[in-house]
């Protein structure tokens, strides 16, 4: 068997050229030519016996820096040099070669030749060239500083589906569509799914021999594998999701897409979102450019999903309408929570855990607490007044009317003149929600606020304060910011938050 039969018998399986299992159980005899005659080649990889194998070659494949070089393709075989770094410097000299045995002086360059041209041509000589070109223009155009840049894009685009349908001729995928952003439509003639990948993701896979088609061979797509966690667990619930979208942002990309309710979810890598690659108003700007088109733009950061993956997918069920289980307030007793099963309620049902409170207020059905609302004083909140700290239901559960009940019960016990609430603009992205159904007025919008990335976690700024660095022996000289730098700790920015206020009068 020669290699264009081998590869014919296996362009429907992606990435069989390197897959050692595959070729011995599919093709044993095949398996057993290939092992014997490399039996004499050490410390190579499986694919690299098979070009081995196909091109009939022993030698060993050195650099001329005496190391050994890799293999790109079965089908471009290795490359010419071990590195970039040694194809540079191998450049550089082969020109200083050519230099030397030209002109007699390796560093030659014709600079005194080029400054000579151009010293001679004179601003009225320039001036005389430009006016050409703007006569020109104007004659054929009407417009003496006509440029047409969309001819020059749909010729772009042109040239980049040609050079791109020449490339996957192996693979049974069609392109649909070259899109203004670079990015491709394609479809998958094995699967019949229609594909959206990026021009960069479509260059790896194939610049790697790979299955451009997703679908069907979902690796190295340039997408996180929490993204694609994110995306196959709302394709789960039912909804029909694109992945990197470009096109409802004008080029910013909606990590994960609903189209049919216009909710898009931005995955949050803590060291990819810090101030090392984003500004302050990066996440609250694209959330407000994504409302103006209508788009609900949800932020899940990395460390939520790592550590309360259930608490988020319940939160992202609900925004979808998903909810398991729907039980009514009516069916509900209503009761203060004692403080260790509030905290243990909240820890594993509110995406922010457990906070000091003075009092819990839960909805128990058949006795199992299954919505909570603590309430309470923070100074750190920036007011001593009464305050709405935490609302949650346990995961998986929806309880229409639940909170109203709850609010309704604080407010004839405790009579409050005031109450005050902040919600997360990450999970929230307009002002008019449930708590002003409930009688809480919008009042502001809070600033980004920063916390610390601590081993892939983020810490609340208030265990950071100046105060607290120099308890532990930091120099009183430095500020806060100065002192975390130093340490090598990133801050990252949240998106703020909406406050509001609940008053009796209203």
């Amino acid at each position: 068997m020669n290699y264009e039969e081998f590869k014919e018998k296996n362009k429907k399986v992606s990435g069989f050229l390197s897959n050692e299992r595959y070729t011995s159980e599919k093709f044993p005899e095949f398996f057993k030519e290939v092992s014997e005659y490399s039996s004499s080649l050490v410390e190579i990889s499986f694919k690299e016996k098979i070009y081995r194998y196909f091109k009939k070659d022993k030698e060993e494949k050195i650099c001329v820096c005496g190391s050994s070089r890799k293999l790109l393709s079965i089908e471009k075989g290795y490359q010419e040099f071990c590195s970039a770094e040694c194809a540079n410097k191998h450049t550089v000299e082969r020109i200083r070669k050519s230099k030397e045995e030209k002109y007699g002086n390796p560093s030659y360059n014709n600079s005194a030749k080029l400054k000579e041209t151009v010293s001679k041509r004179t601003d009225s000589d320039r001036d005389k060239i430009l006016e050409k070109r703007r006569k020109t223009k104007l004659e054929k155009y009407g417009d003496s500083n006509y440029t047409n840049s969309k001819k020059a894009a749909e010729s772009r685009k042109k040239s980049n589906s040609w050079n791109k349908k020449s490339q996957i001729q192996m693979y049974d995928v069609e392109i649909l569509e070259c899109l203004d952003d670079r990015s491709y439509k394609i479809r998958c003639k094995k699967c019949g799914k229609e594909s959206h990948l990026l021009n960069s993701r479509f260059n790896v896979r194939l610049r790697n021999g790979q299955d451009p088609c997703i679908k069907c061979n979902n690796i190295a797509t340039g997408v996180s594998s929490q993204e694609e966690e994110i995306a196959q667990f709302i394709e789960s619930l039912g909804f029909e999701v694109k992945r990197g979208d470009r096109k409802e942002l004008e080029g910013q990309e909606i990590d994960v897409f609903v189209p049919e309710i216009r909710i898009g979810f931005e995955y949050n890598g803590l060291f990819w979102h810090s101030e090392f690659r984003t500004e302050k108003e990066y996440h609250v700007q694209k959330q407000e450019k994504a409302a103006v088109k209508g788009i609900s733009l949800i932020h899940i950061w990395e460390d939520d999903w790592d550590k309360k993956k259930d608490i988020v997918k319940s939160r992202i069920s609900h925004l979808l309408g998903k909810t398991q289980r729907k039980i009514y307030p009516r069916k509900c007793s209503i009761m203060e929570v004692p403080y260790k099963e509030t905290a243990k309620f909240l820890n594993e049902n509110h995406i922010q855990g457990s906070c000091p409170f003075q009092k819990s207020i839960g909805l128990y059905y058949e006795n199992e607490l299954i919505s909570i609302s603590t309430f309470g004083k923070r100074k750190i909140s920036g007011s001593a007044g009464n305050e709405l700290l935490r609302f949650c239901n346990k995961i998986g559960h929806s309880i229409p009317g639940g909170f109203s009940k709850m609010l309704s019960h604080y407010i004839k016990t405790e009579s409050p003149e005031e109450i005050i609430t902040f919600a997360d603009r990450a999970w929230t992205t307009e002002m008019k929600n449930f708590y002003v159904s409930n009688g809480f007025v919008p009042v502001s919008e809070t600033p980004p606020n920063y916390w610390y990335i601590i081993r892939k976690e983020r810490k609340h700024r208030f265990s950071f304060r100046k105060s607290e660095l120099i308890k532990s022996g930091f120099d009183p000289e430095k500020t806060e910011r100065e002192i975390m730098r130093e340490r090598g700790i990133l801050r990252i920015y949240d998106c703020g938050q909406y406050k509001y206020v609940w008053k009796k009068d209203i």
